[in-house]
């Protein structure tokens, strides 16, 4: 887990496959969302029909941003 500003998108020139990157109004809200690359996605929510909306981490739940 690490934490990352919004712009960190255009700068490592990521590309997002499904939903979305965290933004700035997220960043404003102090929101508490999560990206999650597709390797963790196969790994931890293979058997789900649905990838898991929400993630629990540490105890903090966070909504899911899938990268």
């Amino acid at each position: 887990m690490t934490g990352n500003d919004p712009n960190v998108l255009a700068i490592r020139v990521l590309k997002v496959d499904q939903g979305r990157f965290y933004n700035m109004e997220d960043q404003l809200q102090r929101a508490h969302v999560a990206v999650i690359g597709s390797e963790a996605k196969e790994n931890c929510f293979r058997d789900a029909m649905h990838w898991a909306e929400h993630i629990r981490l540490d105890g903090l739940s966070l909504k899911s941003l899938e990268f």
